[in-house]
């Protein structure tokens, strides 16, 4: 699994702690091949259940990095 925290860290501030604001899990389906992949992804914010779900199917693993399918999961959600 791949999990991006998004923090609000106070200005000007030393020791403390950031405060979560937004969290993406991103999850092989384990299927597809190994150049091929397909990714179950949910997106949070303050609530308590995901604020959206979804698939990206097929994505070229074997050509692109983990920010390329970060942006297509934020696409994907986002439309």
């Amino acid at each position: 699994m791949i999990r991006i925290i998004i923090e609000l860290i106070p200005p000007l501030v030393s020791g403390l702690k950031g405060k979560e604001i937004a969290r993406a899990e991103i999850v092989n389906m384990g299927t597809g091949t190994k150049r091929r992949g397909n990714y179950r992804y949910a997106l949070w914010g303050k609530q308590t259940r995901a604020w959206r779900t979804g698939e990206i199917e097929n994505f070229p693993r074997g050509s692109f990095n983990v920010w390329i399918l970060l942006f297509r999961v934020l696409k994907e959600a986002l439309k």
